[in-house]
């Protein structure tokens, strides 16, 4: 039973930790896509 549990708190903290650095890339990648975007457009309609 120790053993099953140390292994179902490890899967656990595995899947938690791939969750936080997926969620922490994913918001540094929208971070880096969203600005230029947003300025693209922002200069667009300016011209406009």
């Amino acid at each position: 039973m120790d053993t099953s549990l140390m292994i179902g708190l490890g899967v656990l903290l595995g899947i938690a930790a791939a969750a936080a650095a997926t969620r922490d890339m994913l918001r540094a990648m929208k971070d880096r896509m969203k600005p230029a975007p947003i300025r693209v457009r922002a200069s667009r309609r300016i011209d406009r």
